[in-house]
């Protein structure tokens, strides 16, 4: 029998509100704290949630700046199994629309394309009868 009973000193001091905390990312911390504001969730709720820090599985000995970038870039992307940041097609709203300008003939093409003019109904007609030929076949 030992003199020091380790468990019971452990549960002592920690207190049963903290356990009851659900972890949440920063970005669903704001969006529930905007929800609290404008009074659609009662503010009880925020007492049972706070943030947590993303930790990178493979980057090490960050600093805090780079730190709260990969935060923020943590919440607007995916990450794979390694724990990198991966842009997939589905969160392609924050990409820069294309530098490139359209020439001016892929303009004109563009608005023939989308006017639906003569020329590229034939042609989409002739798709259609290849795919279906090809389908039977």
């Amino acid at each position: 029998m030992s003199l020091f009973n380790f468990k019971s000193n452990k549960q002592k001091n920690k207190l049963p509100f903290f356990i009851k905390k659900n972890k949440i990312s920063f970005l669903a911390y704001e969006i529930l704290k905007k929800f609290v504001i404008s009074r659609q969730i009662p503010p009880e709720k925020l007492d049972f949630v706070f943030p947590q820090n993303w930790t990178p599985k493979i980057l090490k000995d960050l600093s805090p700046q780079a730190r709260n970038s990969l935060y923020r870039l943590s919440d607007t992307f995916k990450k794979n199994k390694k724990g990198l940041i991966c842009q997939t097609c589905s969160y392609n709203f924050h990409q820069k629309k294309s530098l490139k300008k359209l020439s001016k003939k892929a303009k004109i093409l563009l608005k023939k394309i989308n006017n639906d003019e003569f020329r590229y109904e034939r042609i989409d007609m002739l798709i259609k009868k290849y795919k279906i030929n090809k389908a039977l076949d």
